[in-house]
């Protein structure tokens, strides 16, 4: 622990969260130490690792491109993206997205968190209205006034090949969901991936699930259904 106290004791621009099960957004928070001083924290630095119970990963914080900031500039604002391995082809494909959008003075962008979720188009697109899951609740613009409908994802299609190239460097996974942003250099970032996706909240989301045209080749394979 102490070698830890002193590695960190002045760093900058970073996000501790629970390196697993860190879903709704739960343990994130920014961290900014001076002198071994815990910047809006009620607390010792030691007081605060401890309370992650080992459970826990320091990483640089991501600034969006500007084409996301400008959706909410307090969060980083990610894409989730589904991809499916094709078995019957051999290929892998790329399913559906959705955008999460923090809301103002927000870090956070999680739908469980007061973070908007919106549908993206296959176009890269977003679709006229996203929601809140938790209260439900859709908006047709963010916090900062931009109006969802058409609003164009920068380098989607970009982002698309990232995951879908990434998956194929994880054969035991069938169905896997990204989270990924462009930062403030125009680089995709793969932040995660998440081999178990709660799908079941998509449903909110997208009014229907996230396999969208492709349920029923999907189902086909699954089932196995010539």
């Amino acid at each position: 622990m102490s070698d830890l106290l002193e590695a960190i004791k002045n760093i900058d621009n970073c996000i501790i969260k629970p390196s697993k099960d860190s879903s709704a957004g739960i343990g994130v928070r920014s961290l900014r130490v001076t002198d071994g001083i815990v910047s809006d924290y009620d607390g010792s630095l030691e007081k605060l690792i401890k309370s992650y119970k080992g459970n826990f990963v320091i990483e640089e914080k991501v600034v969006c491109c500007d084409n996301l900031r400008n959706l909410n500039p307090s969060s980083c604002n990610t894409l989730r993206m589904h991809t499916w391995r094709n078995r019957k082809e051999n290929k892998i494909e790329f399913v559906s997205a959705f955008l999460r959008v923090g809301r103002k003075d927000s870090l956070i962008d999680n739908g469980f968190a007061g973070g908007i979720a919106v549908p993206i188009r296959v176009d890269g697109a977003l679709s006229k209205s996203g929601c809140t899951l938790k209260p439900y609740k859709r908006y047709e613009q963010s916090d900062t006034g931009i109006t969802f409908n058409g609003y164009k994802i920068q380098q989607f299609d970009e982002m698309v090949q990232v995951v879908c190239n990434a998956h194929h460097n994880l054969p035991h996974f069938d169905f896997i969901g990204w989270d990924v942003t462009i930062n403030n250099k125009n680089e995709v970032v793969v932040i995660e991936f998440n081999p178990d996706p709660d799908m079941r909240l998509d449903q909110l989301i997208f009014l229907d699930n996230c396999l969208l045209d492709k349920q029923e080749k999907i189902y086909k394979v699954l089932f196995k259904h010539d």
